[in-house]
């Protein structure tokens, strides 16, 4: 054979520089880091996460002994493999990390094989009737019961919580149009509309439990004025003492949108804090990325005869931050934008009919009665928001074209585009002054949302651009589509 290292032939034999001993790296099972007590070593790997622990193990056969006998560990690991967070460490049907390892084992196994472990049969709701779901509550409104307006709460049965099913019905003296709850805060947020002397929402402060005015509200109820009657559309969020209302207001004439508007209030010091119109878009849904982070889903509305634009999909996002003299605005942190929708030869009348942004009710997960809480629960960052988006063609007569999209984009992608602790130069929406007749936020104000090529242009011009789809979503969002033709019955 030829060696490389001297250029010469052996017989048989290799040379000194093959046949020399190198020395073995040697592991130090004894440094000063495994002579720590056990329950040391465990407090310490107890904050890694799965991936590192995994390397830890490959380090010693004394860490790796460690960490494979250890229950804590091993749960540990499992729930941050599965984007989970510990709960309350004493509960009294899950008192060790060895039962509430097989408890989560067997709500993998339940969600992961589609195997429910008991059933529930709910009482049917009405047509009409307004429902939600929050931290285990089932909350159904009759706003038109033979009996009046009313409001039941079913406290859902659940084998980790260990609870059973419970009901409960609560009257109210005016039919509501809309209502929030947070069982955490014990808190049911319910609005009416008032049309006397002039046209208003009402905001009560209740409790779930006594549908008595809540104890940590200064002010009983607050109004926010209207600029007419229109037919109304509210979504409601609340976050501790932040409360969130999506108004948007419909022209009786053609249907769309004549007001969007996010409006923001402290309802515990009863206090309007912001709000933010969209400028010439139209806001079509809002989720919690944190406590003091909003996304917004966007998007420009055309008449019908411009209706083959691109709508500009985007999400915004907004810091609701406090300024020196107590007063609040909103800070715009940046904008995800969506492909653009270029309209095909034989599509007539294109209108986005829907862009929700489907998530948990809140920014935590963490929902849920004090009384009976989760032993685990998944971590925020870990979350997952799916924009669901609709786009709708009427103009053949006779049928109508449905299609449909399905964005699912992980809470890490959006922190990678756009991170909390922006540097970036953010627009500024300043808070309107609370008047002196006792409202408690300024009249909705605004246009009709509907532009031209020309004004969508301009206002493009004028904004901070965003990131475009390539740049944050290519490699970090999935997409479903679908297409559906309903042709409705013949006269």
């Amino acid at each position: 054979m030829k060696c490389r290292h001297r250029h010469r032939l052996h017989e048989g034999r290799l040379c000194d520089h093959f046949s020399r001993k190198r020395p073995r790296l040697q592991h130090r099972e004894n440094g000063p880091f495994v002579k720590l007590p056990l329950e040391i070593i465990i407090k310490i790997l107890s904050e890694l996460d799965h991936k590192a622990l995994k390397a830890c193990s490959q380090v010693s056969k004394r860490l790796r002994n460690v960490i494979q006998e250890s229950s804590v560990l091993q749960y540990h690991m499992q729930l941050s493999s599965l984007g989970y967070i510990d709960g309350p460490r004493e509960l009294p049907h899950l008192q060790s990390s060895t039962v509430k390892r097989q408890a989560l084992s067997d709500l993998e196994d339940s969600w992961s094989n589609l195997r429910p472990r008991g059933q529930t049969r709910l009482s049917p709701i009405k047509t009409l009737a307004h429902s939600m779901l929050v931290g285990g509550i089932w909350a159904t409104c009759d706003a038109h019961g033979s009996e009046g307006p009313t409001i039941s709460f079913t406290r859902l049965p659940s084998v980790l919580r260990d609870v059973e099913i419970q009901n409960r019905t609560i009257r109210l003296t005016t039919p509501p149009i809309e209502f929030a709850i947070d069982p955490i805060q014990d808190l049911l947020v319910v609005i009416e509309k008032s049309t006397a002397p002039e046209i208003a929402y009402r905001l009560h402060f209740r409790t779930m439990s006594q549908n008595a005015p809540h104890p940590q509200a200064l002010k009983e109820t607050i109004e926010y004025l209207l600029p007419g009657d229109f037919e109304e559309e509210l979504h409601i969020k609340i976050s501790g003492k932040l409360l969130l209302v999506l108004v948007t207001l419909y022209n009786n004439d053609d249907g769309e949108p004549e007001y969007t508007t996010l409006v923001a209030w402290d309802w515990q010091a009863g206090k309007f804090l912001a709000s933010y119109d969209g400028g010439k878009r139209v806001i079509s849904s809002f989720a919690h990325l944190t406590p003091s982070r909003l996304m917004l889903a966007e998007h420009f509305l055309y008449p019908d005869t411009l209706a083959k634009h691109d709508p500009h999909l985007r999400l915004a996002f907004f810091d609701l931050c406090e300024n020196p003299d107590g007063n609040y605005h909103f800070l715009h942190a940046g904008s995800l934008l969506f492909p653009p929708m270029r309209c095909p030869d034989d599509w007539g009348e294109r209108r986005v009919s829907k862009f929700d942004i489907l998530s948990d009710s809140g920014p935590l997960i963490m929902h849920e009665p004090l009384d009976h809480p989760s032993p685990f629960h998944p971590c925020s960052t870990s979350r997952l928001f799916v924009i669901s988006l609709s786009l709708t063609d009427d103009s053949d007569f006779g049928f109508t074209s449905y299609y449909n999209f399905d964005f699912c984009v992980p809470f890490a992608a959006i922190l990678k585009a756009i991170p909390l602790p922006s540097g970036v130069v953010r627009s500024r929406y300043s808070t309107p002054k609370v008047d002196s007749h006792g409202i408690d936020a300024p009249p909705l104000r605004g246009s009709k949302k509907y532009v031209t090529p020309e004004s969508a242009l301009r206002a493009l011009a004028a904004e901070q651009k965003g990131l475009n789809w390539v740049t944050w979503a290519q490699k970090e969002v999935s997409v479903s589509d679908s297409v559906y033709i309903f042709q409705p019955d013949s006269f």
